[in-house]
């Protein structure tokens, strides 16, 4: 008896048994090998988008209550009605699931609340935003340094909830969306990046560049690096007679993380379209010393 009791018990086990990422997985925790060397560079600093830091850290907390709030004005402003959101968002509960790269543990009704006040918060954060369409009291935007925190941790690979979800939502509020194919923020990040149309993408090949020279080694060899002005796309990269010629990139505080976050996607989904890690292993090879980014800076 025991043993048929074990084998009931495995094949209900096997019966429940689920491909761990599907397809449509588009958002990820950063694997252990690449957030090893910054661990902070991929997690939140004050406010938690979506399932996975959801209660997660004790610092997140305080971002929940500015969170309903600007969820509520949102539905406010738009006439929207709660219970429009809540049955959509129900309906696609179990898609919603199969976006993420690990298994969200949180019920049924804890996962509709998490979309609903976070939709609601993103939508309305940016609005106030982008239409400088805010007063004094306004917490997270009239404090900067909250204010940029913000915005960066909307970026996370991490933090995300899915595109498509958005759309439906900011669509059945009396607002519209352009049909844009994209999966979360991250993945915008990197498309702003990248040249359009996407066919006019360069190609690529398998063969591994083991070794290229540090711009000072170039700078010595006589060749010379300028700026690309005529390009703004990053990946607009010429070399012709004895010019190197790179786009200009703006560097701030928040460029490391931004750029790591698009480096960490891209090993997790863009396998074979990896061009923005093809950038920052030129760029790596390119600057080894302070002299280097002299020579890039000039």
């Amino acid at each position: 008896m025991k043993n048929g009791a074990h084998v009931i018990d495995m094949e209900a086990m096997l019966e429940g048994a689920e491909v761990p990422v599907t397809d449509e997985c588009c958002i990820y925790r950063v694997p252990y090998p690449i957030r090893i060397h910054k661990q902070d560079a991929y997690i939140p600093v004050v406010v938690s988008i979506g399932p996975f830091h959801h209660n997660a850290h004790p610092r997140l907390q305080n971002m929940e209550r500015h969170k309903l709030s600007y969820c509520k004005a949102f539905l406010r402003r738009t006439r929207t009605t709660p219970d429009t959101w809540i049955r959509y968002i129900g309906s696609v509960e179990s898609k919603f699931r199969r976006c993420y790269s690990e298994t969200i543990f949180f019920t049924k009704e804890e996962l509709v609340k998490i979309i609903f006040v976070d939709s609601g918060f993103i939508f309305e954060f940016l609005w106030r935003h982008y239409g400088r369409r805010w007063l004094r009291e306004d917490v997270c935007l009239s404090t900067p340094w909250l204010h940029d925190s913000i915005r960066q941790d909307m970026l996370l690979l991490v933090n995300q909830l899915p595109f498509l979800v958005l759309e439906h939502l900011f669509n059945i509020s009396n607002m519209h969306f352009d049909n844009i194919s994209i999966h979360h923020f991250t993945d915008l990040l990197r498309t702003f990046y990248l040249p359009h149309p996407p066919q006019t993408l360069p190609s690529r090949t398998d063969d591994l560049v083991i070794h290229l020279p540090s711009a000072t080694e170039l700078s010595e060899a006589g060749m010379k690096i300028k700026v690309n002005s005529e390009k703004k796309c990053l990946l607009d990269m010429t070399f012709s007679r004895g010019v190197l010629r790179i786009p200009q990139l703006l560097v701030e505080d928040r460029t490391e993380i931004l750029f790591r976050n698009m480096v960490a996607l891209e090993q997790c989904h863009y396998y074979d379209e990896s061009y923005i890690t093809d950038y920052v292993q030129m760029m790596d090879f390119l600057i080894n010393t302070s002299r280097d980014v002299d020579i890039l800076v000039q």
